[in-house]
Formats: structure tokens, sequence, C-alpha cells
């Protein structure tokens, strides 16, 4: 009777293989984190844009003011982005604010991941009036509260390099922000973004 050969590899061979391995996971494993950051990133700013479009096109939909805050709870604005936003119909008394009878179409969910949202806007049209903004409104005829325009940023733990902004002009136009040569976002009133 014939002996089969034996096919199988030898501890040497499989100690070779799962050094290389480890090789590769190790240089693949940084860069596959980024990966899934700028995924995430990517897609809560395209989630911004889109509820901001949704705000300005019910507002000259419906012919009357849509906002969009940052979130406290289901039904009421707060201080800060990353607990998410509430975009609803601001046909109240006070503008910018969410008072009971007004209708929430969309809310936003807290973002986490270590993203952080900053609103900066001007209800004037002076370079001087730029603040921090929780909130910003549409106009039936689609122009925004922000008279002078403002810019909405986007940054994770990675600071200004993997930074994406936003431009809203008083016309209510909204166009994502490009970076120069060097990295660097500058808004239409000549200040530089950061993070």
């Amino acid at each position: 009777m014939r002996k089969g050969l034996q096919q199988g590899v030898t501890l040497t061979e499989l100690l070779i293989g799962l050094t290389i391995l480890g090789i590769l996971a190790g240089v693949g494993a940084p860069s596959f984190g980024n990966v899934i950051k700028n995924s995430r990133q990517g897609s809560t700013f395209n989630n911004i844009i889109g509820t901001l479009h949704l705000a300005r096109s019910e507002a000259i939909k419906r012919n009357t003011g849509v906002a969009v805050c940052a979130r406290l709870t289901d039904t009421q604005c707060g201080p800060d982005w990353s607990n998410g936003w509430l975009l609803f119909v601001d046909d109240g008394a006070t503008p910018n604010s969410l008072e009971p009878g007004e209708e929430v179409l969309r809310i936003g969910e807290p973002l986490g991941n270590n993203l952080l949202v900053t609103a900066i806007g001007s209800s004037l049209a002076t370079a001087s009036a730029y603040i921090v903004r929780t909130n910003i409104r549409f106009t039936p005829r689609g122009s925004s509260s922000w008279r002078g325009g403002g810019s909405i940023t986007l940054c994770d733990d990675r600071g200004d390099q993997s930074m994406k902004a936003m431009f809203v002009s008083i016309s209510g136009d909204i166009r994502r922000a490009r970076k120069d040569p060097n990295g660097i976002v500058s808004t239409p009133w000549g200040t530089d973004l950061q993070c």
C-alpha cells in the first residue's frame, strides 16, 4: 500500500506568516482608523448641509420662517450643536425660539465620536458682529437671519487638518468651504477658520 504525501506548514513557516500579518495589521490599522473618522465626519457634515437646505426650502414652500437650532431636548433649543439640532417651523412670536405649537420637522441626533460643531454668524452686516450662534432662521424668501453671513465648522480630534466648513450667506445660499493650497479655510469676511 502506498502512503499518501502529507501536506501542511512547518512551525517556522507559520511563525513567519503570523509575523508578516502582524506587521501589515500594524501599518494598516492607523490609516483604517482615519478612513472611519473621515466617513463619520463626512456623513455628519452632509447631514448638516441637508438640514439647512431643507430648512430653506421649507421656508419658501410654506411661506413662513423655518429655523434650525442647537438641540437641548426634542422640544427645546439649547447651547450646544453637538447635542444635535432641531429643524422647526418658526412662525411664533419669538423668532429663532421653538415655542409650544410650532411643528418640529426634523431632529438631529447627538454627534458623539469627538465631533464638534461651531456656528459663527452675524445678525448685522458688519464684521465686528460675528459671534457664536446656536440658531439660524430662513425667511419665506429663503434669506437667512445671519445678515452678515456666517460659517459652520465641523471638527474632530484631528484638528484643523480634517476640519470641514460651510458658509451661509445673507441670501440663504449654503456652500461648502474650500481649503487653499496651505490647507487653510478663509471666510468671506477675511478671517481664517480654526477648530
